[in-house]
């Protein structure tokens, strides 16, 4: 395409609005400097959104979804049976960054955001004496780390890794970025994508919006990595600028960088699409669930292997990330660590995690931690959760977990054997009030190899409320035999000790 035909982001700036007084990005934090205690290990977390520990080959997974994940493994501790705190970004991210369970942070949604008490009570605040950075390609997960953004050196806008900045809701309305948000996408991406271009501004759009896809069409055949259809980006961009920072932030450091995939949209790279049609892999059939949302068998298992070839590109970019940082020398002073914020699902009816399920592929996610020298593996079987992140950085930084934090060090970290009868806990309540009754709700415990869910005032349960739901998890791991009338004295067992707990949460009325 020559020159005279690109429409750049600034010419598509003044046809448009002509707002480009509009275009300031959001300040960035800097903030007071701190002592360095430069013998101290430098930290690093990578979240891959929405990436399933059940879709994951290491774990057992019958396709080959992650190659070089299961090579490097081998000089990691890798924890099999570890769990979110919620079943999307929110809930899940804010446990994962304050140690705490849904109902303490009450992060149930972003609109919320997480109780005021967490904005300096959370990861980046315990590690007062490192250089502290943050990256999400996530809009969700934007939202809480501005909430925490007092507690860092440096957020990084998450639109500098775009091809294409968030034109309303980043640059128009950055104050002002749900509302923004839900009008751009009813105003102008959604009749663009229905080819109803009776808007000025619609028809330039998708002129700009065509622009950038033809441009990486071989590249990404599919279409290109995108959040709303209309922030696009390269995965590997993200990767390369985290590998950057890796080399140039002071010592010690804690970099959070949380990438969107293997988020929908299931867009992956050339080099893995189609890598597992008619490979005659058959999921599991399961039984429809009473919040199905009326998914084929065909269609989950259609959209299922889309996910599966996106997560090839994860593994790949993993494996070339973990390379860089072994030859340069980084991780002989770095701890690495490899998670996710919650998983997916294609089954019973239900897809992705935007649902009221707690099923194993939407709640159990990869946990692999890498320390300075470590050559051989070490596996852990015992649940954990991902509230246990926090407390154990600080144990293997020379620190202690504060007051506040729920979770507990990890094994093989802590000096005592663990608590063989801990009780592990997942919440959902995005339509739940802040504070008081936690309703609409649904609730896991996990705890002596029996996973019991507690499902309330969902509109999709009708008849069906409360609903109890038992699984033997260690030995029926799809969660095909509920047991909650056979086996009465667990089910009422765990059921006391989780209404116990919400009980208990039910009470609060914020820590601001």
């Amino acid at each position: 395409m020559t020159a005279k035909h690109d429409l750049n982001r600034r010419d598509f700036l003044k046809l448009a609005a002509g707002a480009s007084a509009a275009a300031a990005l959001p300040s960035l934090h800097l903030a007071p400097s701190r002592a360095a205690t430069p013998e101290q290990p430098n930290i690093i977390i990578l979240v891959f959104d929405a990436f399933s520990a059940r879709h994951i080959s290491m774990y057992g997974y019958d396709r080959e979804t992650t190659p070089n994940i299961s090579r490097l493994a081998e000089k990691a501790t890798v924890f099999h049976q570890h769990y979110a705190g919620g079943n999307f970004t929110f809930p899940g991210t804010s446990s994962l960054l304050t140690g705490t369970y849904p109902w303490t942070h009450r992060g149930f949604n972003p609109f919320m955001g997480v109780d005021p008490y967490f904005a300096d009570h959370n990861l980046f605040s315990a590690f007062d004496q490192y250089y502290r950075q943050a990256y999400t390609h996530n809009s969700v997960a934007d939202t809480l780390l501005k909430q925490m953004q007092a507690s860092m050196d440096k957020l990084k806008p998450r639109q500098d890794l775009y091809l294409d900045k968030d034109f309303v809701s980043d640059i128009l309305f950055s104050n002002d970025e749900d509302t923004a948000t839900i009008s751009w996408w009813q105003s102008v991406v959604k009749k663009g994508r229905k080819g109803t271009y009776s808007l000025f501004f619609s028809h330039f759009y998708r002129a700009y919006k065509e622009h950038i896809l033809e441009k990486y069409a071989d590249l990404y055949p599919r279409g290109l990595p995108n959040i709303r259809d209309d922030n696009f980006f390269l995965p590997e961009d993200a990767n390369n600028w985290t590998l950057e920072q890796v080399a140039d932030m002071p010592r010690p450091f804690l970099g959070y960088f949380h990438y969107l995939p293997p988020h929908d949209p299931y867009l992956t790279r050339a080099d893995f699409v189609d890598a597992f049609k008619n490979d005659g892999f058959e999921p599991i059939k399961k039984p429809e669930h009473v919040f199905s949302r009326g998914r084929t068998y065909a269609e989950l298992a259609y959209d299922r292997r889309w996910y599966d070839e996106y997560i090839l590109l994860v593994d790949k970019e993993f494996g070339r990330m973990y390379t860089h940082l072994e030859e340069t020398g980084a991780l002989e002073d770095s701890i690495l660590v490899l998670t996710s914020d919650h998983g997916e699902q294609f089954e019973r009816g239900i897809e992705k995690h935007y649902h009221e399920g707690l099923h194993q592929p939407v709640v159990q996610v990869p946990l692999l931690i890498f320390q300075p020298g470590q050559t051989t593996r070490q596996d852990v079987t015992s649940a954990t959760s991902a509230v246990d992140l926090l407390p154990t950085l600080l144990h293997l930084t020379g620190g202690n977990a504060p007051e506040w934090v729920e979770g507990e060090i990890l094994p093989p970290y802590r000096e005592q054997a663990p608590d063989p009868h801990r009780a592990i806990f997942t919440v959902e309540a995005k339509d739940s009030q802040q504070y008081g009754e936690i309703n609409p709700g649904s609730f896991m415990i996990l705890k002596d190899g029996y996973k019991l869910t507690y499902y309330t005032g969902w509109d999709r349960q009708k008849d069906h409320d409360p609903l109890i739901e038992l699984y033997a998890i260690v030995d029926d791991p799809e969660e095909m035999n509920n047991l909650a009338a056979e086996l009465p004295d667990v089910r009422d067992a765990l059921l006391d000790e989780l209404m116990a707990r919400i009980e208990e949460a039910n009470e609060k009325t914020g820590k601001a």
